[in-house]
């Protein structure tokens, strides 16, 4: 059973001489819920997550499993219990999800693999009514739940997503939530995104990569005690815009009509401006904006 994987000082370089990653180093554990992993698009966040899959080398650094080198855990002992998701994975159109499903559980066990865990899996990610349907004739959505089931069917201890709710529309992306909600009570689950409210809606901790780095990491809750009392809003005319930009940090704008609502951060306080509770988004955003 894989309880901790430990990243130590984790550096991928390419061939063209790009470094992708830059001393990562972090520690994931089972009991901890969902762990996001957020950053921009070109942030590093698939690399990371291709690296922990054993799907990339790493160029220096190494992967400890429950305290142990990945080497002497055993690598095939780690796939084995590993279930990844990448950004873009294949089907083959011509079969139905239940057929599909089938020979990926197949190559998993054998002539051992028990048609109940297929059933179960289609139960869990709601595929049930579509099982009999040609993947060609499936939606995005309905083929990206299929890619979810497909990480489960090896009953894995580590679930790592990839981007999980691409293509997915809000009440699917929600039922799958739900799924990764109830799946993390007992497995590690580790899923990477650019889009911030996925991880305010389903994390408590959160891993922000930046340009190879990661540059906060944390319980939430706890990260977001670091601005608080410094996050302010003000709502004024279309006119006066450009002149809060030019006074303060703007976090967000919002338009309500004929008037705008901005949001901004102040180390100092603001006595003409409302106080506000900072969310995920404002400390995203000065994460970003300051790591740069």
């Amino acid at each position: 059973m894989i309880d901790e994987v430990k990243l130590e000082r984790i550096e991928k370089r390419f061939r063209n001489g790009f470094t992708a990653l830059k001393n990562i180093s972090i520690c994931i554990k089972r009991g901890e819920g969902p762990i996001g992993l957020l950053g921009p698009n070109g942030a590093g966040k698939t690399t990371l997550l291709r690296i922990i899959a054993t799907v990339f080398p790493q160029t220096s650094g190494r992967i400890l499993v429950n305290g142990s080198p990945l080497e002497k855990f055993g690598l095939n002992e780690y796939r084995r219990r590993t279930g990844y998701l990448p950004q873009r994975f294949g089907v083959y159109k011509t079969l139905t999800p239940e057929e599909f499903l089938g020979r990926i559980g197949y190559l998993y066990y054998g002539k051992g693999f028990e048609k109940s865990r297929l059933k179960d899996v289609m139960e869990i990610f709601g595929i049930e009514d579509y099982k009999n349907r040609p993947l060609s004739r499936c939606s995005g959505g309905m083929i990206q739940r299929v890619g979810m089931a497909m990480c489960l069917l090896n009953d894995p201890d580590f679930f790592i997503l990839d981007e999980p709710f691409t293509g997915l529309d809000p009440i699917e992306r929600l039922k799958a939530m739900k799924v990764i909600t109830k799946i993390s009570r007992e497995k590690i689950v580790l899923f990477s995104t650019h889009i911030i409210s996925e991880v305010q809606n389903l994390c408590s901790r959160v891993i922000i990569i930046h340009r190879g780095r990661i540059i906060m990491d944390g319980r939430i809750d706890e990260l977001l005690k670091n601005i608080e009392g410094k996050v302010y809003e003000v709502t004024t005319s279309h006119k006066n815009m450009e002149e809060i930009e030019g006074r303060y940090e703007v976090l967000r704008i919002k338009n309500e009509g004929e008037n705008m609502c901005i949001r901004v951060y102040s180390d100092l306080p603001l006595k003409n401006l409302k106080q506000v509770i900072p969310t995920l988004e404002d400390l995203y955003y000065l994460g970003i904006k300051h790591g740069e």
